[in-house]
């Protein structure tokens, strides 16, 4: 099935080098047990851009006394003394140092963050730190759309900050795409900036509130949303499209949620909720078996009708879970009650998914 790949169109880059080799990444995989063919793999990863020390910064460097003005007045001269103070280590970034990695300032990095506010500014106007009242504040949050109540001096240098990372990623394509990475064949034959923008939209509406952001709706920078092209290859050799969008949080190591559709027509036929997600937990999560992984199979019809089934893989499933128990070994739980053993049927949360589609 790889083998159809055409050449030039099989591997994805990153800056760093290859990112993935479609040709022969999947051989001997589940995917080729379960005769599944991997088209396209693209993810947004929006921390990776707005957790670097220029967007960190912006905003307090922007709140120094006169930065403001000498970003509209002269642009080149902004960047040159950001950089400068970018290359100074302080707490923050010290305290973010796991989070953020690399910490040497990118002058690319500094040009978007100035780009950015200077937009910010032209929309939302410039706030200048200790110069305006309580009312004026919390009229400019509401705004913003992220008012809750009273601020401190140090709030609002906080959620000036996340304000305006989350800015940059809704207003900035050239920053959300730095975000964003794609490998496979464009199945769909859509650019980049669209599969950007769809990931963000996802990311943004379904990711979970997490304590230590002071702001709601800014999650998307802990927000990883991966989207998978691939076809279910019928016994008749016949191709059912499809597409799954993955979201996961790298703050919760065992939280994730998917949803499967047709790649041509939309309709949604499965969503799938992972480990210690909100729905795993009201249904299916218990002291004995652990967390666990549920595929929920929303229009089977569809399936039935387009995908001829290999008689190696389990007929049409309603519900599929997974769950560890206390020797870590892993099963499957079908819907009609049954238990498949992972060794000869399933393989974690990804053949659960394919388990259920077959």
């Amino acid at each position: 099935m790889a083998e159809a790949l055409e050449d030039e169109e099989e591997q994805g880059h990153t800056e760093a080098g290859q990112l993935l080799d479609f040709r022969t990444a999947f051989h001997g995989s589940v995917f080729e047990k379960y005769h599944v063919l991997p088209l396209q793999l693209a993810t947004l990863d929006a921390g990776s851009v707005v957790w670097t020390p220029p967007f960190i910064k912006i905003c307090h460097f922007l709140l120094l006394p006169g930065n403001g003005d000498l970003l509209k007045r002269n642009r080149e001269a902004f960047v040159n003394e950001f950089v400068q103070f970018c290359d100074a280590e302080d707490d923050t970034i010290r305290q973010l140092r796991p989070l953020i990695g690399k910490l040497e300032p990118i002058i690319a990095d500094c040009h978007d963050a100035a780009d950015v506010a200077s937009k910010f500014m032209t929309e939302f106007g410039l706030f200048r730190k200790g110069e305006e009242s309580e009312d004026a504040v919390r009229d400019r949050f509401r705004k913003m759309g992220t008012y809750r109540g009273s601020y401190t001096d140090l709030h609002v240098g906080q959620y000036l900050a996340l304000c305006i990372q989350q800015f940059a990623l809704s207003h900035s394509m050239r920053v959300l795409v730095r975000a964003f990475r794609r490998a496979g064949v464009d199945v769909t034959r859509e650019c980049d900036e669209t599969l950007a923008r769809k990931l963000y939209d996802v990311g943004k509406a379904g990711a979970p509130d997490f304590d230590y952001l002071p702001i709601d709706n800014f999650n998307i920078f802990d927000t990883i949303v991966h989207l998978i092209d691939f076809d279910l290859v019928g016994i008749d050799g016949e191709h059912f499209p499809l597409r799954m969008i993955l979201t996961t949080y790298p703050s919760n190591h065992d939280g994730w949620s998917a949803e499967v559709r047709d790649r041509q027509k939309g309709t949604l036929i499965a969503i799938c909720a992972g480990e210690m997600s909100d729905d795993v937990l009201d249904e299916w999560y218990n002291e004995d078996t652990g967390a666990r992984t549920l595929v929920k199979i929303l229009d089977g019809n569809v399936v039935e009708e387009r995908y001829k089934p290999h008689g190696d893989v389990p007929t049409r499933l309603t519900t599929v879970t997974t769950s560890a128990d206390s020797s870590s070994s892993r099963f499957c739980k079908l819907g009609d009650g049954g238990v498949l053993d992972e060794d000869e049927d399933c393989d974690a949360a990804p053949a659960a998914v394919l388990l259920a589609l077959h």
